[in-house]
């Protein structure tokens, strides 16, 4: 038994030291891919981004009509403060920013309609009220039907995006290949000097690594709604959210729906990335975790096996050595292994988080956070596995 549990220990040792290897690699790819400037292209001078600079993104492709839709619920003060970074986007195509307002209480129609004066052939409203269907999907779908887009670009009202290029950027990712029908993009959330901040942040980008290089090797299992574009006819013949009864994954259920091996792509460019605002408090995180468990139980059987492997072995890397300390007997050469899994996944999670996805707060809390995020999701799945209770999107 000792010997099969020690094989067992070794395996996992080694999958979390391939597995970073090949997913850094990958990413690292994407990335000097994403920021690759064509000699045909002019950027805007990121100095300056929400400048009155007159330089946007050239590309003699045709361009597509581009739909982006945000929904909001109580976010007037969001609204007020980001829009304006949507809708002077800078695209050479026709586009639209729709904002679907599902039944606020606040002062958001009154934000919205101030907007529209300014911007009355950019911005359309679309105001929900007594909805038959609870949830984020209803007012999304809403948004989807009405808009007049190809390709459908979606955000948050807590979200802002990364320049002015942003739009571009995704949309020139989506047409690049003809089968290209979905972009991830990647939304970071915006870093603070606290322990909660810097969790969030952490979690993120090991999510990211884990989506995002999936999807590299033709396995995309989930996006984020706060940066995603797909085509809308693709939305239309995959019948979305009709045959749902979750009120959340109107994002990762829809690409495991939808996406396959060869049409979608995802864009690592910094100027691609929308930020978000993080959870402010524990309690705040606690809800999130529990909107995204609860979509995660509805991925398919191969993609839940996957995942469960994956974090499986980051389990196993540390408890096992624990084990062995406690129950046993350790060697050298086994521990030897768990320092250069250690090292390289620390040193890749860096590299990770500083140099693709901007994160460059609190790194040295890598390690620590490293060794405690099996155990969190540990608690996380016992809490959530099998919970039904309704899950609100706001």
């Amino acid at each position: 038994m000792e010997i099969i549990f020690l094989v067992a220990y070794i395996f996992a040792l080694l999958l979390q030291i391939f597995f970073y290897l090949i997913a850094f690699f990958s990413l690292l790819k994407a990335k000097t891919a994403s920021n690759f400037i064509d000699n045909n292209k002019k950027f805007i001078d990121n100095k300056n981004i929400f400048g009155n600079n007159e330089n946007f993104i050239y590309n003699k492709k045709k361009f597509t009509f581009v739909s982006i839709i945000i929904c909001a619920r109580n976010e007037a003060t969001n609204l007020k403060n980001h829009l304006p970074n949507f809708l002077r986007q800078q695209y050479q195509g026709n586009w639209e920013l729709i904002v679907v307002d599902d039944d606020s209480g606040d002062d958001s129609l009154a934000i919205l309609a101030d907007f529209k004066q300014q911007y009355p052939e950019r911005l359309r409203v679309l105001a929900l009220k007594n909805k038959s269907k609870a949830g984020k999907k209803t007012a999304l779908k809403a948004g989807i039907i009405a808009a007049r887009g190809e390709w459908i670009l979606l955000s948050d009202a807590d979200c802002c995006p990364n320049s002015l290029n942003w739009l571009n950027l995704m949309i020139q990712k989506g047409i690049e290949n003809s089968k290209r029908e979905i972009v991830l993009g990647f939304s970071p959330y915006r870093g603070k000097n606290s322990l909660l901040s810097a969790w969030i942040g952490y979690e993120t980008a090991l999510t990211g690594l884990q989506y995002l290089s999936f999807a590299a090797w033709g396995r995309a299992y989930m996006g984020v709604g706060r940066n995603l574009l797909y085509k809308k006819q693709l939305f239309l013949d995959k019948n979305s959210f009709d045959e749902d009864t979750l009120a959340s994954g109107d994002d990762d259920l829809f690409i495991n729906k939808a996406s396959n091996s060869q049409n979608t792509s995802f864009c690592l460019h910094k100027d691609s990335f929308c930020i978000s605002n993080p959870p402010q408090s524990w309690t705040a995180l606690y809800g999130q975790k529990k909107r995204h468990f609860a979509a995660g139980n509805f991925y398919p059987n191969g993609a839940k096996v996957k995942l469960f492997i994956l974090a499986q072995s980051h389990f196993w890397a540390h408890t096992g050595l624990l084990f062995f300390l406690t129950f046993g007997s350790i060697n050298w050469a086994i521990f030897s292994l768990w320092l250069l899994r250690n090292l390289v996944v620390w040193g890749l999670m860096g590299y990770i988080c500083k140099r693709i996805f901007g994160y460059k707060k609190n790194l040295s809390l890598l390690p620590f956070f490293d060794l405690a995020v099996p155990i969190y999701y540990c608690i996380i799945a016992l809490l959530f596995t099998n919970s039904q209770k309704k899950i609100e999107w706001k």
